[in-house]
């Protein structure tokens, strides 16, 4: 069996700013017949860890919509602060319970709509010419794969949660489609 965790909502519902508050996602698959933990990384384009490629979800806000999006910006900060990385924190605890760990990657989540715009990622923003466009050439809300620069960067970010030492991947297809249209 596979378990999957969004990176997201144990954040935004119970602020952890310990690695005890990570774990806390994990020891409930110990000794159980899950076999793969799937973890997201990164939630409208935005991420879920400290990456090299782009912004720390809620980097740059301070007004959010509700408690709990506050909550995930502060928990993180403290995370990091304390020298708490919370990917590399949670893989490693899914190993010790004898799980493998999967990075999971929701493949059209580019971008939030306002006022959960703090979860837009800068690439999203800076790149109006890779969005899919409509039957009638209106732009939308998701980056469109029909373009080499919208993969090449899916790609970097595969080969940086890869060097993490995760177990695989797990491209998200079933979530913010569509994934091109009339470009």
């Amino acid at each position: 069996m596979i378990a999957t965790n969004d990176g997201f909502s144990f954040v935004y519902l119970n602020r952890p700013v310990t690695k005890e508050g990570i774990w806390e996602q994990i020891e409930p698959y110990r000794n159980t017949d899950f076999r793969d933990l799937h973890w997201n990384v990164w939630i409208g384009g935005t991420f879920l860890y400290p990456s090299k490629i782009g912004d720390l979800i809620g980097v740059g806000y301070d007004d959010f919509p509700r408690t709990g999006d506050r909550y995930v910006k502060e928990s993180f900060e403290a995370l990091l602060a304390k020298g708490i990385n919370p990917l590399k924190t949670a893989i490693e605890y899914t190993h010790k319970v004898g799980l493998k760990f999967h990075a999971a990657l929701r493949m059209g989540h580019w971008a939030m709509t306002t006022p959960m715009d703090y979860a837009t990622g800068k690439f999203f923003r800076e790149h109006p010419q890779w969005r899919c466009v409509d039957k009638e050439g209106t732009p939308i809300s998701t980056l469109s794969y029909a373009y080499p620069e919208v993969r090449a960067y899916i790609i970097s970010i595969l080969k940086e949660v890869v060097r993490y030492g995760v177990d695989g991947v797990s491209l998200m297809f079933t979530r913010q489609p569509p994934f091109l249209l009339y470009e």
